[in-house]
């Protein structure tokens, strides 16, 4: 996401005025769109939830990326967040959908 679709998103959006805009917005957007794929193993309003967020994260990462250009922070950042929140919502209840319907965590919200 931080570097094909930037940069496909850079040339379709060269001439724009608002640049740096359109391609953190649609970048952020695809991002969270992305995790529709989620749906397969929750709910569907978890997933709606979770992709509402993710784009709202994609959209800090997207910004991060353009003003840092470096994935390695891009994937620090991802990869410390997804750690943190496994960490909370424990190694066996990672993604446990039963667990979450009775007793819901921060996961539920991801």
């Amino acid at each position: 996401m931080r570097f094909l679709v930037i940069a496909l998103l850079a040339q379709i959006f060269q001439s724009s005025k608002y640049r740096i805009y359109l391609i953190v917005l649609f970048d952020g957007l695809l991002f969270g769109f992305w995790h529709i794929t989620n749906i397969a193993y929750q709910t569907p309003l978890t997933t709606l939830r979770q992709m509402f967020e993710v784009s709202g994260a994609g959209l800090v990462l997207a910004a991060i990326y353009l003003y840092t250009h470096s994935l390695l922070l891009n994937m620090t950042y991802h990869g410390l967040y997804d750690f943190i929140l496994f960490l909370q919502a424990g190694i066996g209840e990672y993604g446990n959908p039963v667990k979450s319907a009775v007793q819901p965590t921060m996961m539920d919200w991801q």
